[in-house]
Protein backbone atom coordinates (compact mmCIF):
# COMPACT_ATOMS: atom_id res chain seq x y z
CA UNK A 1 0.00 0.00 0.00
CA UNK A 2 1.15 3.56 -0.85
CA UNK A 3 0.26 6.76 0.64
CA UNK A 4 -0.99 9.71 -1.38
CA UNK A 5 -1.33 13.16 -1.16
CA UNK A 6 -5.10 14.42 -2.05
CA UNK A 7 -6.32 17.45 -2.27
CA UNK A 8 -10.20 18.53 -1.88
CA UNK A 9 -11.81 20.95 -4.09
CA UNK A 10 -14.45 23.28 -2.42
CA UNK A 11 -17.05 20.63 -3.84
CA UNK A 12 -15.97 17.80 -1.93
CA UNK A 13 -14.66 16.60 -4.75
CA UNK A 14 -10.88 14.87 -4.75
CA UNK A 15 -7.89 15.35 -6.76
CA UNK A 16 -4.24 14.00 -6.63
CA UNK A 17 -2.73 17.27 -8.11
CA UNK A 18 -3.28 20.77 -6.91
CA UNK A 19 -3.54 22.91 -9.51
CA UNK A 20 -6.38 21.24 -11.16
CA UNK A 21 -7.90 21.04 -7.63
CA UNK A 22 -7.53 24.84 -7.63
CA UNK A 23 -8.54 25.00 -10.93
CA UNK A 24 -11.65 22.99 -10.46
CA UNK A 25 -12.37 25.29 -7.11
CA UNK A 26 -12.33 28.73 -9.76
CA UNK A 27 -14.93 26.76 -12.00
CA UNK A 28 -17.15 26.10 -8.79
CA UNK A 29 -16.93 29.80 -8.08
CA UNK A 30 -17.09 31.00 -11.21
CA UNK A 31 -20.06 29.00 -11.85
CA UNK A 32 -21.81 30.14 -8.50
CA UNK A 33 -21.12 33.92 -9.58
CA UNK A 34 -22.36 33.31 -13.16
CA UNK A 35 -25.62 32.06 -11.63
CA UNK A 36 -25.58 34.93 -9.53
CA UNK A 37 -25.23 37.11 -12.58
CA UNK A 38 -28.21 35.45 -14.25
CA UNK A 39 -30.39 36.21 -11.22
CA UNK A 40 -29.78 40.18 -11.79
CA UNK A 41 -29.76 40.15 -15.32
CA UNK A 42 -33.50 38.57 -15.57
CA UNK A 43 -34.46 42.01 -13.39
CA UNK A 44 -33.25 43.67 -16.16
CA UNK A 45 -35.06 42.00 -18.93
CA UNK A 46 -32.32 40.56 -20.20
CA UNK A 47 -30.60 43.67 -21.18
CA UNK A 48 -27.48 42.56 -20.62
CA UNK A 49 -25.66 40.37 -23.16
CA UNK A 50 -24.07 37.24 -22.38
CA UNK A 51 -20.59 38.77 -23.01
CA UNK A 52 -21.36 41.37 -20.57
CA UNK A 53 -22.30 38.84 -18.06
CA UNK A 54 -19.19 36.82 -19.12
CA UNK A 55 -17.00 40.07 -18.23
CA UNK A 56 -18.71 40.56 -14.93
CA UNK A 57 -18.41 37.36 -14.04
CA UNK A 58 -14.66 37.48 -14.91
CA UNK A 59 -14.32 40.64 -12.37
CA UNK A 60 -16.24 39.24 -9.80
CA UNK A 61 -13.43 36.20 -9.95
CA UNK A 62 -10.55 38.08 -10.51
CA UNK A 63 -11.27 40.14 -7.39
CA UNK A 64 -12.88 37.76 -5.08
CA UNK A 65 -10.68 38.38 -2.03
CA UNK A 66 -11.67 41.64 -2.13
CA UNK A 67 -15.31 40.81 -2.11
CA UNK A 68 -15.28 37.86 0.41
CA UNK A 69 -16.16 40.03 3.15
CA UNK A 70 -19.26 41.66 1.52
CA UNK A 71 -20.42 38.32 0.51
CA UNK A 72 -19.71 36.77 4.05
CA UNK A 73 -22.41 39.63 5.32
CA UNK A 74 -24.50 39.18 2.37
CA UNK A 75 -25.04 35.76 3.32
CA UNK A 76 -25.12 36.45 6.68
CA UNK A 77 -28.37 38.89 6.89
CA UNK A 78 -29.76 36.59 4.59
CA UNK A 79 -29.64 33.60 6.89
CA UNK A 80 -30.75 36.21 9.85
CA UNK A 81 -33.50 37.72 8.18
Amino acid sequence: MQIIEAFKAVDGTIFEDYDKAKRHDLDCIGELIDGLLLVAVQATGGNVTRIDQHRMALKLLESRADILPDIQKLARYIEEQ
